[in-house]
């Protein structure tokens, strides 16, 4: 059971980043300090400090925490019983939220929100990396490598964000983040775009979200079939 600081840390570090990725959406990453997050949260600027290295891994965690997804770190506790019992469980879980993702208006939004942010602040993009690298170090990844094999579970959760990497970029277009971005260095220039092009997200139809479902489907078919014997 989780004790009642550990439940109090975790939720100052959920409304830091709340705040960080609010603050972020509403008036622009530049434009928005260490010191307005920590305002915005109810907390002193050096509580922020123990919680978070800078405002870029706050407005990622907000970012995740908006998809739905709870920030796991490295020494969080967590009750083994909410993990997928079995591997075919695991891949249910991953394609009901990567489907969900599109089937749900608001998630979409921030998606497409997030991805005009961050080909615009190309800073941002270690600190994604960072999220899956401390996943990897994580007690419920330990968990399930137990279960399922560590070789196995890192090759599926790789397999299922290059999955949701690769339909972002198709339903993204020109929001998406570009492929040859390098994580630790300046983005190289990219051809300019009209301001019309720029500040419109694409409006997903029915039509696109069925195909973009079915492309969901294939995918996880071919990752089951491919971890089906493993």
């Amino acid at each position: 059971m989780t004790s009642l600081r550990a439940q109090k840390k975790r939720a100052t570090a959920q409304g830091l980043a709340d705040a960080a990725y609010a603050l972020a959406t509403l008036h622009g990453f530049e434009s928005v300090t260490t010191d307005d997050i920590a305002s915005n949260a109810g907390v002193s600027r050096r509580t922020f400090a123990n919680y978070y290295p800078n405002k870029h891994a706050a407005v990622v965690d907000g970012f995740i925490q908006h998809l739905g997804i709870p920030i796991v770190r490295r020494d969080d506790p967590v009750d083994p019983g909410v993990l997928p019992e079995t591997f075919d469980e695991l891949v249910d879980s991953a394609q009901s939220f990567i489907s969900g993702v599109f089937t749900e208006g608001s998630r979409s939004g921030h998606m497409q929100k997030f991805a005009r942010m961050v080909k615009e602040n190309p800073g941002l993009e270690p600190y994604i990396h960072a999220v899956f690298l401390e996943f990897q170090n994580s007690h419920p990844h330990r968990i399930l490598s137990e279960r399922f094999g560590p070789v196995k579970v890192s090759l599926f959760i790789g397999a299922a964000i290059g999955t949701l990497g690769a339909t972002l970029r198709l339903v993204l277009g020109p929001h998406a983040i570009h492929r040859d971005t390098p994580p630790l260095r300046r983005m190289t220039a990219a051809p300019e775009q009209s301001e019309s092009q720029s500040a419109t997200s694409p409006i997903l139809t029915p039509e696109d979200i069925t195909k973009i479902l079915s492309h969901i489907d294939h995918a996880f078919t071919y990752l089951r079939h491919g971890f089906a014997d493993q």
